[in-house]
Formats: structure tokens, sequence, C-alpha cells
């Protein structure tokens, strides 16, 4: 691509002072809640990068400043009302189509409020999971296919968007997930994580 997929998305939408769609967008029905939501943590916010804007380009926040506002369900929907073909060309870079990732991070919204929530990632099972590329495409992704509802599964998933992300660190989750600790008399095998999950590429960064 001549541009990065986050530069094609925000080229793609105007400044949130003047943010409109036609009512063609998917979701149109949610879009005014979510505006709505949106300003208001936009206004409460008191991120250096949002003053700046409230303060000297007369509160017209760009869609790649307002995006850092946003919690992982309010990005969800913001990919949703995207227009095709800009979801299309942020997927590609991360090696997926629209539909797919859409379903990604529907999913990861779910592992977010887990952890949000202290909950438990062990033994978990997940009601919404991934669609994937088709076999052969990724070993790590073929590996979860089975598993796709497991807490796993789902940092699977974050492991595989962090490889296509810079500034991401990719050696994080590998590290935290060999660091288990086994004498709580708990395995990996409670996330999903199944023998020889360490052997896939997406787990040597």
């Amino acid at each position: 691509m001549g541009i990065s997929a986050g530069q094609q998305w925000a080229l793609s939408w105007p400044p949130m002072g003047s943010f409109s769609w036609p009512l063609t967008i998917d979701r149109s029905q949610d879009y005014p809640k979510w505006l709505a939501k949106l300003d208001r943590q936009v206004a409460d916010s008191r991120e250096e990068f949002i003053i700046h804007h409230r303060n000297n380009r007369n509160s017209v926040i760009p869609v790649w400043v307002a995006v850092d506002v946003l919690d992982w369900g309010g990005l969800s929907y913001l990919f949703s009302f995207a227009p095709l073909n800009v979801r299309d060309e942020v997927a590609q870079h991360f090696g997926l189509n629209a539909a797919q990732l859409k379903s990604w991070l529907r999913a990861l919204n779910v592992a977010r409020n887990v952890c949000a929530h202290h909950g438990r990632f062990y033994n978990r099972y997940y009601s919404l999971t991934p669609k994937l590329p088709a076999r052969g495409r990724s070993d790590s992704l073929d590996f979860i296919a089975p598993l796709k509802d497991t807490t796993f599964a789902m940092l699977t998933l974050i492991q595989h968007l962090a490889s296509f992300t810079l500034g991401a660190n990719p050696r994080i989750l590998p590290t935290a997930l060999r660091s288990f600790p086994t004498e709580s008399g708990m395995t990996l095998g409670s996330t999903g994580a199944r023998e020889g999950w360490e052997s896939l590429s997406l787990w040597h960064p």
C-alpha cells in the first residue's frame, strides 16, 4: 500500500466537527448513539492531544485523534460504520477481509470486558467467535480453528494483530504465557492452548 491502513481510514472520514454519514452505512440506527457517546468522551477528556485540538483547532477533532478516546466497543462500532472500501483496506493490512476483522473486533471486545471486570481467563468459553481465513494461510490461525471460543484463541488474535502493528511488542504475550505458574496446579491447557502451541510461527516473533 502507498499509505498505511490507519491513514487510509483517517483520510476517508471527515473531521469530528462535521461528522455525518448517509443512512446507507452499516448499523446506521446505532450511529447517533455512538456519536453522542463519542462527543461526551471527547468533552470529558483531559488528554493533551484533545485539549490541543479543542483550544487551537476550533474543537474539530480528526478521526485519527478521536480514536484514542474510544473504548474497544466504540472502535468496533467505528469499523462497522466505515465505508466498505475502507474496511477492506484496513482488514487487508492484517491479512484479513472486512467480515473477518469485524468478527475479531467483536470477539475481542468480550475478552476486553473480561479483563476490565477482573474475570478469569481459564476454563472460559466465549459466545462470540472470530471468522478465520482459509486454512493454509497461517499455521497459528489454523491451530485455533477447532477451539475458536477459548482464551488462547483470543490471545492468538491479539498476537496476530500485533504482528502487523507498528510499535507493538510481539514478545509480550509469548513471554507471559511461558511464565504461567505451573505450581498453581493448573496448566495452559485450561486456556485452550493445546500441546504444540509454542512451536507455531506466531509465538516465535
